[in-house]
């Protein structure tokens, strides 16, 4: 009976808000236009929330901020730098809160010149050493691959504003780049100011260990998330897996997955890859079919390219085949490194009017394209 009462409530509310669209379509001003505005963005439904905003005179800070926020983390990003800069036009000045999200849609975009236009901006307001701005600027230039800039930041930030979130920005820069040794001893001057990692934390690392092989330090994080029981996390127990796979320990990296409740096609695509990683290929063919057969989940273009590798391992032309077809039926966007496994599948298969048509089908070919044709 609830349930009922509740959707009811639901629709009223929507048919009221509905109706004030319509009225703000017609109207030049309405003053219900900003809680609008607000409600569409909640819902993520951010055409009819810019198509609100844009109608309102002298939208506040914080409904810029808002608009700003949602374009960084849902896209198009260049829409929040847009967004940005017609909010200087018109003089409104950016709070400590409008940094965090613009400098987010930098990393996304990999602008780094327009991240440190941002941060001489930051640097003007004197909100550069805000933690909150100085840990977005430190995840910006990270991320866009300046990690001298990034390792600067932090030395600069006092050991009171190095909270969890600024050190774990600082931790994925190293990891992501391949710096174990770096990562590690970072992990150790963090664990010596005080703080204790968290599951983001350990994420951040146990690529890197993954990626030098050292086990020992990978069971050692596994055994620090059974106490603190982390382990039901599926982001964590997913990176777990992967760091087990590719310290050869396929076999632990399975009995993590197998005891992960709610797996998601990242989880799925994880174990998968330690498949192939080991040319278990016929084991990675069927765990694909349990994700897509049994379980009804829908394959991500990562999860698309690394099948096709075994396709191609095994010369199975089939299976590559339908791959293929349900690309062009979903209709998926083949990014490169999907386009180049494709390439692969169809040379190692011995079809090579089919790698060569696709080729040249392609828009965004590199020298991997290429060395498939030729490998096939």
């Amino acid at each position: 009976m609830r349930r009922c009462f509740k959707r009811e409530e639901a629709s009223i509310l929507l048919q009221i808000y509905w109706q004030r669209h319509r009225q703000i379509h017609r109207l030049p001003c309405h003053s219900d236009a900003p809680q609008l505005a607000r409600y569409y963005i909640s819902r993520k439904e951010l055409q009819n929330a810019r198509h609100v905003f844009d109608k309102i005179p002298n939208p506040s800070v914080v409904l810029w901020n808002m608009m700003i926020r949602a374009y960084a983390w849902d896209g198009p990003f260049q829409q929040s730098i847009h967004l940005y800069n017609h909010m200087l036009q018109l003089g409104v000045t950016p709070t400590k809160f409008t940094f965090p999200f613009v400098l987010k849609a930098c990393s996304a975009l990999q602008a780094l010149q327009l991240g440190r236009v941002i941060h001489n901006h930051a640097h003007v307001l004197g909100l550069s050493m805000d933690v909150y701005v100085s840990t977005a600027l430190l995840d910006m230039y990270a991320k866009c691959g300046n990690l001298f800039e990034a390792y600067k930041l932090f030395n600069t930030m006092s050991y009171m504003d190095r909270d969890i979130v600024a050190w774990n920005a600082m931790i994925a820069a190293f990891s992501f780049h391949g710096l174990h040794v770096e990562t590690m001893q970072l992990v150790a001057q963090m664990l010596q100011a005080g703080i204790a990692p968290n599951s983001s934390t350990l994420v951040s690392v146990l690529p890197t260990i993954g990626q030098a092989n050292a086990l020992r330090q990978g069971k050692a994080i596994h055994a620090h998330c059974v106490r603190k029981f982390f382990c039901d996390n599926v982001v964590l127990a997913t990176a777990l897996l992967d760091m087990y796979a590719k310290c050869h320990y396929l076999s632990y990296a399975r009995k993590i997955f197998d005891n992960v409740n709610l797996k998601n096609e990242i989880c799925w695509s994880a174990m998968i890859g330690g498949y192939v990683l080991h040319d278990s290929m016929a084991d990675a063919l069927a765990l694909y079919d349990d994700m897509v057969c049994i379980y009804n989940l829908n394959p991500t273009p990562a999860t698309l390219a690394i099948v096709l590798r075994a396709c191609a391992q095994l010369t199975d032309l089939k299976k590559g085949k339908n791959l293929h077809c349900h690309m062009i039926k979903s209709g998926i966007q083949l990014d490169t490194t999907v386009g180049n496994s494709l390439i692969s599948m169809y040379a190692k298969c011995g079809i090579m009017d089919g790698a060569m048509g696709f080729l040249d089908e392609m828009t965004s070919k590199d020298p991997v394209s290429y060395s498939a044709i030729i490998s096939g």
